[in-house]
């Protein structure tokens, strides 16, 4: 195998190509998520977002980006990129300690790996869990069919929807909203709510707008909002590619917060899947309440962390620490029973 590593903003067009004729084969990488254009994206506004080509023989086989943490040596997750994989074809299988060896980290971290059927490791620490979705292939019908089998009904929305128009004014959902107040004032709730720093939320801001007033990409920005009367009660912004619809950021007003503006805009954003082109909505990795109050299928990712060198070797790294643990474990060695002999691990 022969590995090159480039920063992301040098991904030629006949490697963005060949990256995209390679996602479209592997129905596990179907997505905005997995497409090269929101790695190309954030690298622009984000430093030190690498890609690493995988080659066998003279053919391109797979692509592997994250962010580089060169004071640590490791492969990072990349903000706004929720899910990691290696992407290449559904049957190849992929040595990662080798890959990351070659080129120089000492391991990867994944807090959401997918299409992990195709890594081979022996240093992998993690769980499979399930990042979870809304499955609409058979309809808004068919998914409150399964809701209601799921004994989720959403009777308690439907009630605070209705208190709330009674008090405010009846509510009107925008789809598709081109508002860049309403982008702006979203993710300012969102930077409040969950303490974000302002470099997040430059980082948001200059890639939320490049998405959705950018028409560049085949990956479509989509800006939905919830208002009563013409006060804002909530907004999404997601991307969209090959009918999954990608939740990127959402933000209700604080104001109205014991009336759950934001699950009402979720219920809208599935009710209106047509409207907005999509099957899947994609809630990310992360495990709240509202996702799974209406989410109805999961899309399998593991959590964990991938090792390219043994405890030996990383600790003979650290100088001092292999000088000072050395001689600890050789007196073990010779007070302990060969049984408990510690030699493969120094």
């Amino acid at each position: 195998m022969r590995i090159e590593v480039v920063p992301i903003s040098e991904l030629s067009e006949d490697m963005r190509n060949r990256w995209l004729e390679i996602q479209s084969f592997n129905s596990n990488l179907m997505g905005p998520c997995f497409h090269p254009d929101l790695f190309l994206a954030v690298g622009k506004f984000c430093q030190n977002v690498y890609v690493a080509l995988l080659y066998e023989k003279n053919d391109l086989m797979g692509f592997l980006p994250y962010l580089r943490n060169r004071r640590l040596s490791t492969a990072q997750t990349i903000d706004f990129c929720d899910y990691q994989a290696i992407i290449g074809p559904k049957s190849h299988h992929w040595e990662v300690e080798k890959i990351l060896k070659r080129i120089g980290l000492r391991s990867w971290d994944c807090n959401s790996l997918v299409d992990y059927e195709n890594i081979r490791s022996t240093r992998m620490h993690g769980e499979v869990r399930g990042a979870m979705r809304v499955d609409l292939s058979d309809g808004y019908d068919g998914y409150l069919l399964d809701k209601k089998q799921a004994r989720v009904k959403f009777e308690g929305l439907a009630r605070k929807k209705r208190s709330m128009e009674a008090g405010f004014g009846p509510i009107r959902f925008e789809p598709v909203c081109n508002d860049r107040e309403v982008l702006h004032r979203m993710l300012s709730w969102k930077t409040i709510r969950h303490r974000r720093d302002l470099v997040w939320k430059k980082l948001a801001t200059d890639l939320l707008e490049h998405f959705c007033y950018s028409n560049s990409s085949s990956i479509k920005g989509v800006l939905s909002a919830l208002f009563v009367e013409n006060r804002l009660l909530a907004a999404f912004f997601g991307m969209r590619y090959q009918g999954v619809l990608h939740s990127l950021v959402c933000a209700f007003n604080p104001d109205f917060e014991k009336f759950s503006p934001g699950l009402i805009l979720w219920q809208n954003l599935i009710s209106e899947h047509e409207q907005l082109q999509y099957r899947i909505l994609d809630f990310g990795p992360s495990d709240h309440k509202y996702k799974r109050y209406f989410s109805n299928s999961t899309l399998p990712i593991v959590r964990g962390n991938f090792s390219g060198t043994s405890i030996k070797e990383r600790i003979k790294s650290i100088g001092w620490l292999y000088q000072g643990l050395y001689p600890v474990v050789q007196g073990a060695r010779r007070l302990l029973p060969v049984q408990f002999d510690l030699s493969n691990g120094f």
